[in-house]
């Protein structure tokens, strides 16, 4: 069995932003989440959130990025409660609760390599081959881990077991299975922007949506500050001398 942390970004989702595919975040666009942003050229924008209605569980379909998070925890809490079963030798529960996860996220290959040691341990060695090289398939290329594998030890002796160790040697050269989410940078209109699913990714690394904008207009000659009476005044001329700093591109939630 493994207890890491799936280690494919794209297991909760992989965004694809202007043809790029990009789990981290890292690009020429504005988003509501990085911490090292640089002024930008437009006035301060109010960021609207719209939360979707979420895909039930069993569709194929992948569930809206607003459920994403909550996926993401169902599947570690399973990932923890059937470490316990699988511990104690309750494999058949843990069989159960795998088949659940899989039907939850499709191409989780930790839950389909678990499912593989609680099928060997259950003496169901055909199932457990399939399910071990689905997890390979799907990206578990641990050969150490598979080979040292206790509860994988009946298929030992297997030329299959041989050939999955052997597969299991290489990255995976095919395209990641999984969700896609396809985000395009929206751009602000008077000041606002509606954050939906088309312009927001979840980082599952850093556990935080990130709302992408495309700035077009410059705001190098925008007033530091526009009307506010004697004070907008009074910053427009703080502002003219060098007294008084300004900022464009600030991002408010609401």
């Amino acid at each position: 069995m493994t207890t890491r942390e799936p280690q494919n970004g794209s297991l909760f989702g992989e965004w694809i932003l202007n043809k790029y595919r990009n789990p981290s975040g890292q690009t020429n666009f504005r988003t509501g989440t990085s911490s090292n942003m640089r002024a930008s050229t437009v006035r301060s924008i109010c960021i609207l959130f719209a939360c979707l209605t979420a895909t039930r569980a069993g569709e194929v379909k992948a569930p809206s990025v607003f459920d994403l998070p909550r996926v993401q925890a169902v599947q570690a809490f399973e990932r923890r409660a059937i470490l316990a079963l699988m511990t104690k030798g309750d494999y058949k529960s843990a069989e159960k609760r795998l088949r659940k996860s899989i039907a939850r996220i499709p191409h989780d290959f930790n839950a389909h390599y678990n499912l593989a040691c609680a099928l060997a341990r259950l003496g169901k060695r055909d199932k457990a081959f399939a399910r071990l090289q689905e997890a390979v398939e799907l990206g578990f290329r641990n050969r150490k881990h598979i080979a040292a594998d206790t509860d994988l030890k009946s298929l030992h002796g297997d030329d299959r077991f041989q050939k999955i160790l052997k597969a299991a040697e290489s990255p995976r050269k095919a395209p990641a299975k999984g969700w896609k989410y396809r985000v395009e940078p929206t751009k602000p209109s008077k000041g606002r922007v509606l954050v939906t699913e088309n312009n927001v990714g979840w980082n599952s690394r850093l556990g935080v949506f990130q709302a992408f904008f495309k700035f077009t207009e410059g705001g190098a000659n925008q007033p530091v500050a526009v009307g506010l009476g004697k004070a907008g005044e009074a910053l427009r001329r703080w502002y003219g001398q060098g007294t008084a700093a300004g900022n464009h591109g600030d991002l408010y939630d609401n």
